[in-house]
């Protein structure tokens, strides 16, 4: 506890103890990758021109924490708990990261650069293909559950246009708008935008379509691949994974469970007569809301 140590062949070679360290209370990873970073203390002065460059891994080993338990490692304690030959690629120990990387980082973490085989893992960095070719991928929103105002405008906002703002509106028809990027190889988060950042439509957090739920940001989320074909996202309703029609029919009527309508809305909450043809939220009495363009008895 308190303390971070790196050893090469039995060796130390680097050690963290700064009060952060404190913190490292969670289940984590082990992760190995060659790292060409902008991060001198760590790895020195990336050359480029060493390309292609790899490097190779004879085994892993993995020991627990356990004081005062232990049999091996700083005072004995720690334990042996298992060890990886390489002999093939074990899906349950290891994932292998696609288009993944992180601040600092000169490369671009793909699957066609690790290889597992002769008892060895290896892990290649190569120059990108100059003229990779882009993907088609189609975007669409459906607005028809929100209130919009004629002037309203969306817009997608993604790591493919650095968060730009307006610099990628989309094409309204009806209550859908759409667009389309050609994007190279790679993994890209996104959401949908009001008016400029007015509003944000990302994925609902924790939910299906949350591309990284284990962090702060409710985006959405597209890999390309190096063969892919052309891609069209799934139509999803404003805020949500689900098509429209699916977020109407959450709380599916049956003409044997009528239930009584208390209260109607219009979309901003002021209380209006029931109308067919507006999308209107509907409160019954006991309590259960449902949004409808049709009048609910």
């Amino acid at each position: 506890p308190g303390i971070v140590r790196w050893f090469v062949d039995g060796a130390l070679a680097f050690v963290q103890d700064q009060a952060f360290v404190d913190g490292l209370i969670h289940p984590m990873r082990l992760m190995m990758n060659l790292w060409a970073v902008d991060n001198i203390n760590w790895a020195g002065q990336w050359d480029p021109s060493i390309m292609p460059v790899s490097s190779s891994y004879d085994y892993v080993r993995c020991y627990e924490y356990t004081p005062g338990a232990g049999n091996t490692g700083t005072n004995n304690n720690f334990t042996f708990k298992w060890q990886d030959d390489f002999d093939s690629y074990d899906e349950s120990l290891w994932k292998i990261e696609e288009f993944g990387g992180f601040n600092g980082n000169y490369c671009t973490f793909k699957p066609a650069g690790v290889a597992v085989e002769n008892g060895l893992l290896t892990l290649t960095i190569s120059e990108p293909d100059s003229n990779q070719p882009t993907v088609d991928v189609g975007f669409t929103v459906d607005m028809s559950l929100e209130a919009m105002e004629a002037s309203d405008v969306i817009y997608l906002n993604g790591s493919f246009n650095d968060w730009c703002g307006t610099c990628t509106p989309m094409t309204k028809d009806g209550d859908v708008w759409s667009t389309t990027l050609s994007l190279l190889p790679g993994k890209y988060e996104y959401l949908f935008t009001k008016n400029f950042w007015e509003e944000n439509g990302g994925a609902p957090e924790g939910s299906s379509c949350d591309f990284n739920p284990c962090d702060e940001w409710l985006n959405y989320g597209v890999i390309v691949n190096d063969d892919s074909d052309p891609i069209v996202m799934d139509t999803v309703c404003w805020k949500d994974c689900r098509t429209c029609e699916s977020v109407l029919s959450i709380y599916p009527r049956h003409q044997s469970q009528s239930k009584k309508v208390v209260e109607v809305y219009d979309m901003i909450g002021r209380k209006v007569k029931a109308q067919n043809g507006q999308l209107l939220i509907y409160r019954f009495e006991d309590g259960s809301i449902e949004r409808s363009f049709k009048i609910l008895d």
